[in-house]
């Protein structure tokens, strides 16, 4: 039954894809769906979601997309005994990034980033009897996850800075948050998560290394989703975080080399789908430094490239799934006129790589245009910034050659047998997604224009309508489009000679970020192993000496806090069972520290145990003097049972050592004995606490013991925790003794 249904799964992305398509057509440009329930109100937390322009774009891209993925997927996994848990996987990624955009609550979203680092860990090692998948998955999950964990901590400074955890105020408020001294924390820690999970330099080495999943999961996290959310966080905190030098100059800097960076490495690669993952680094790039740039038309050009981007690279990613399932290679330096065999992936691709490169009229050349035109417009720019953003779509348009072009024409090569074009739930995605970049480079609807209008808007934060401007004219933004077309093709057309350049110049593996990121696990492991050694070395000795030291320190601080003079006034003379049994206490306690052997020490401090049972008995609390004898009497019998079994073994320590654990014992007594005293010795204006129980007692608990109503009400439970160790103590011994009841002698063993 579930085998039958599979195919069918990706109406549950395409129904959510109309849904929001029709929220879109209620909300309007300005429009915003809210929907917030409690969740934890005494602490002013709430579930809250919101819905806005910038969220409609990502749900679009995560839906829509999806729609594709899950149909390509159904045909891409027909044979694989594992496509059930693989869907599910799929689906529950799905569900965490449409909650990730949807948040407006900041811990809201820090669940939801994390459930996508823990699902796309999942999908990434879905094979999981390759070395490489197991590899890339664990490798994604750590470096998202400290940047996770940053994001966390940049959360809560946020918070406490702009006084909510949720973005509708926070992002109302950003005058009082750049100018809280907290903000370069905030800025560090929050672009820390973002670049971490959108893969820009120097953590940008998973990426590839995550190209070990299956095609349909590079196509959906690494093109379209997964990789976009730290662009959507910083697109998100604009206008809360924006505006200032130290935005412009970490989001322009990091954002440079790694549009830069990407693409050439790309160009060492020969494998498709590496290609393609480091392409996507290069965009990614792009994208922070538009939005470093801050101005309306860079935000413009942000929204409308992560659309550009989304469709050219999720269809290529299709292809190269595609063609490596029909030739059994992804080598692009093998793969040659595949277009007479795979004419409908052929067009796919070849759209596709066009649009990617940036010609006329596809959504690329849009998209590339207005690019150019915010680096222009832009006061943060500079011939710098300008140059790496040419260089960088130089580059790209000689990779969409590569991984588009190339394969489908030109000589026919040695392959396998390639006897027909995939399946119709493989082609029919990259079909729709070149198609659908075509319509819109040519048709340029009004509700897409719109839309992307609307959301920039709201990234950028101001209120007022910003229009898409897709055609700049003749002038330079039109010159540069034309230089980076011809150097484009020139470089593909000299890939062979810059492959061997680049991989001499990148010749860097000594400081190279993986190489880093080894070498941390190595530190990491070897100081955990360190740490585990001295503290965890097995001996009790070494555990309770570490617990007295700690107490030590924590009861030392306390009794240098306290500042106030016990009150001598208040004490009263001891009675004469007092002094009697307090002599008796401290003759077991000098006799406990001189002598020396077991089962004396276990005698003497359960005789400890019951002189304390006789004081509480002389203060009126027979209850709780009773409950310390059985306690007492228990602890010794079982205590002179289990020291009955321990090796004759005397421990020797050396004389330092032994001086050391003296003064530490001697320390804590100290402390504990002042703590006692000025305690009991304070001022008696001082309200204690008992009074609140024994006021309470009857009027709220209906109870005239107050120990017992302590007990069973006002530490309920507590009470419970107790009861519940107790009944598993009582289970576990019951299970002990079952295979000895089983052989007394008289019983059947039937």
């Amino acid at each position: 039954m579930r085998e039958r249904v599979i195919p069918w799964l990706w109406l549950i992305p395409l129904s959510l894809t109309v849904f929001f398509g029709g929220m879109w057509r209620r909300l309007g440009g300005d429009g915003v769906w809210s929907f917030r329930v409690p969740w934890a109100p005494d602490l002013g937390l709430f579930f809250s979601l919101r819905v806005d322009a910038l969220s409609l774009v990502f749900l679009f891209l995560i839906t829509g997309i999806g729609t594709l993925v899950f149909l390509y997927a159904s045909g891409y996994l027909r044979a694989s005994p594992r496509r059930v848990p693989f869907f599910f996987f799929l689906t529950l990624f799905m569900l965490s990034m449409i909650g990730l955009v949807a948040s407006d609550h900041l811990l809201l979203l820090f669940v939801f980033w994390e459930m996508t680092s823990l699902t796309s860990f999942l999908l990434i090692g879905f094979r999981s009897d390759q070395g490489t998948a197991r590899r890339g998955a664990s490798q994604a999950l750590l470096v998202t996850s400290v940047g996770g964990l940053c994001l966390l901590a940049g959360f809560i400074l946020l918070a406490q800075a702009g006084g909510s955890w949720e973005f509708s105020e926070l992002l109302t408020r950003g005058e009082a948050i750049r100018g809280s001294p907290f903000y370069p924390a905030i800025l560090g820690l929050i672009l820390l998560g973002a670049f971490t999970k959108s893969a820009q330099v120097p953590f940008h080495f998973w990426l590839p290394n995550a190209m070990a999943a299956p095609t349909p999961v590079s196509a959906y996290l690494h093109s379209a989703t997964m990789v976009k959310a730290g662009v959507y966080l910083v697109a998100r905190l604009h206008p809360a975080l924006g505006a200032t030098e130290l935005w412009h100059i970490l989001l322009l800097l990091i954002g440079s080399v790694t549009a830069v960076l990407g693409p050439l490495m790309a160009l060492r690669e020969q494998d498709l789908k590496r290609l393609l993952a480091y392409s996507t680094i290069g965009a990614l790039g792009l994208l922070m430094m538009l939005l470093g740039l801050g101005s309306e038309s860079a935000m413009q050009a942000a929204m409308v490239y992560l659309i550009v981007h989304s469709l050219y690279k999720a269809a290529l990613f299709m292809v190269a799934g595609a063609v490596n399932q029909k030739t059994g290679t992804r080598n692009v330096r093998a793969l040659e006129n595949l277009m007479q065999v795979m004419p409908l992936t052929a067009i796919a691709a070849i759209l596709a790589a066009l649009s990617m490169a940036g010609f006329p009229p596809l959504i690329g050349f849009m998209g590339k245009e207005m690019i150019y035109q915010a680096k222009l417009d832009s006061i943060h720019s500079s011939w710098l910034v300008g140059a790496a953003g040419v260089f960088a779509n130089c580059l790209m348009v000689a990779i969409a050659f590569i991984v588009g072009i190339n394969p489908f024409v030109g000589r026919i090569k040695k392959l396998p047998q390639v006897s027909k074009e995939v399946g119709f739930s493989m082609w029919v995605g990259p079909v729709i997604l070149a198609l659908v970049g075509l319509g819109i480079g040519i048709l340029q609807p009004s509700s897409v224009m719109n839309l992307l209008a609307s959301a920039s808007s709201v990234a950028w934060g101001a209120s007022a309508d910003f229009a898409i401007k897709p055609w700049h004219g003749f002038g330079w933004v039109f010159i540069l489009s034309l230089l980076t077309l011809a150097v484009g093709v020139l470089m593909f057309w000299l890939r062979r000679p810059l492959r061997y350049l680049i991989r001499r110049a990148l010749d860097w593996e000594a400081l190279e970020p993986e190489r880093l990121y080894f070498i941390s696990l190595k530190v990491l492991q070897f100081g955990s192993d360190m740490v585990t050694r001295s503290l965890q070395g097995g001996r009790l000795s070494h555990y309770v000496f570490g617990m007295g030291l700690g107490l030590l320190l924590l009861w030392g601080s306390a009794v240098a806090e306290l500042s106030f003079v016990p009150s001598l006034s208040s004490f009263q003379s001891p009675g004469l069972e007092e002094l009697a049994i307090s002599s008796f206490i401290l003759t077991a306690l000098v006799a406990l520290a001189i002598r020396r052997g077991r089962i004396f020490s276990v005698v003497m401090m359960g005789s400890l145990g019951a002189g304390v049972a006789l004081l509480y008995i002389t203060h009126s609390a027979p209850d709780v003097g009773i409950a310390q004898v059985l306690v007492e009497t228990l602890s010794v019998i079982l205590v002179l049972f289990l020291v009955a079994g321990l090796p004759q073994v005397v421990a020797r320590t050396r004389p330092h050592h032994r001086a050391i654990r003296i003064l530490v014992s001697c320390g804590l007594a100290i402390c504990m004995t002042a703590l006692s005293l000025l305690t009991l010795l304070r001022d008696p204006n001082v309200d204690p606490v008992s009074r609140f129980f024994v006021e309470k007692s009857v009027s709220e608990a209906h109870g005239a013991n107050v120990v017992n109503v302590i007990l069973v009400d006002f530490r309920a439970f507590d009470t419970l925790a107790e009861i519940t160790v107790l009944a598993l103590a009582a289970l576990a011994t019951l299970l002990l003794l079952k295979p000895m009841i089983r052989k007394t002698p008289g019983r059947s063993d039937r």
